[in-house]
């Protein structure tokens, strides 16, 4: 079996979760490169609409979850400020693409703030991510969301902040068995503006991609127009993300899984490697 597939060779569903932003070019472009586009926003039932924003985001996800776990094919996930890279569908899927294997159904496109806990036996990272700004997953994993969606919202009151997209690789990969596939390069960026309810929160209400895997297919959204406001907000990512490297937050030699296909040695030439874009993508 071929372990290494494009996207667009993967599938060609591709949901775009909104909620009142608009969507045009990213629609645009996924359309071009031949995803079938489903742009999600809402509904929401009465109860909902007294909801948190973040959890707004986490209903919209889970109508596309519900809709994923009645198909049969994966699913590309993408939220509507996410500026893909250019030729985003032939770029390779981050995860081996093995729908008999149970510990194969999900990889982040997008984590700003991934954690390297180990390599599969065919040489994938995986670890910890976080932000669903981009992902991948298969139907038998959106079933298991459907599950975590229903803890998460019977858990948190309405109104309350909730900071979910942490905990959802945390599920899935201790209570479901799961494995979060990472990125090496980040397949686009987060182009939105801070959330004002993170900073609310406590929470750092920035997250752009410390690695792009190409130039983006257009400019986003935080940039507002100018070259020189991208360039130091690129430049601000790259430097946070050497700063986890070196401050162990990308990978912690203390913090390996006991069947990695790697030691400890190559998962840090790797963490390096990654930052200084000496890997094939």
């Amino acid at each position: 079996m071929n372990r290494r597939v494009k996207l667009i060779e993967m599938t060609n569903q591709a949901f775009v979760v909104a909620h009142t932003e608009d969507t045009h070019a990213l629609e645009s472009v996924l359309t071009a490169q031949g995803f079938r586009v489903v742009v999600q926003r809402g509904p929401y039932s009465p109860e909902q609409r007294s909801y948190s924003s973040a959890m707004k985001c986490l209903v919209n996800h889970a109508n596309v979850w519900s809709q994923v776990a009645a198909g049969t094919q994966p699913a590309i996930v993408v939220e509507a400020d996410f500026v893909p890279v250019r030729q985003f569908g032939l770029r390779i899927c981050p995860m081996p693409f093995d729908p008999l294997d149970k510990a194969v159904g999900f990889a982040w496109l997008y984590s700003a703030g991934s954690t390297l806990y180990g390599f599969d036996k065919h040489g994938f990272p995986h670890g910890h991510g976080n932000t669903t700004v981009a992902y991948v997953l298969t139907p038998a994993v959106a079933r298991d969301l459907l599950i975590f969606f229903s803890r998460e919202t019977a858990k948190t009151l309405a109104g309350q902040y909730s900071n979910w997209e942490t905990y959802l690789g945390i599920y899935l990969r201790k209570e479901r068995g799961v494995l979060n596939y990472i990125p090496v390069y980040q397949y686009g960026e987060h182009g939105g503006l801070p959330q004002p309810e993170h900073r609310k929160q406590g929470i750092r209400a920035w997250h752009q991609a410390d690695i792009l895997l190409g130039s983006l297919e257009f400019a986003p959204q935080y940039a507002k127009g100018s070259r020189l406001r991208y360039i130091l907000y690129r430049a601000r990512a790259i430097t946070r993300g050497w700063a986890r490297l070196f401050t162990l937050r990308f990978y912690d030699p203390r913090y390996v899984n006991a069947d990695s296909s790697k030691g400890r040695v190559a998962m840090a030439l790797f963490s390096v490697a990654r930052l200084g874009r000496l890997l094939s993508s």
